[in-house]
């Protein structure tokens, strides 16, 4: 009968252990876009409620992503117009 106890005790230490790792792992690539969107780990710290300790130690869970060339920049304005004007007002 304690063996059983046990088991059963043993059993739910491990789904815990599970569902903790992957929750810090979600956390982990949450903390990870904070950071490349530029924020600093005391501010990341601040707005998670976490010390920038357990921030570190998160974001090492999850690594940087590969270098990647930065994205083109929007155009504020549309392109400039060099098909001339419409056949209809050429004449």
């Amino acid at each position: 009968m304690a063996g059983d106890v046990e088991k059963k005790i043993q059993a739910i230490r491990d789904d815990a252990a599970t569902k903790i790792a992957a929750a810090e792992g979600e956390q982990a690539v949450a903390l990870r876009a904070m950071k490349d969107r530029g924020e600093t780990v005391a501010s990341i710290a601040e707005a998670t409620e976490c010390s920038a300790t357990e921030v570190r130690k998160l974001l090492k869970r999850s690594p940087a992503p590969a270098s990647t060339p930065p994205a083109a920049a929007p155009h504020d304005e549309d392109p400039p117009n060099t098909a001339g004007p419409p056949a209809a007002l050429a004449s």
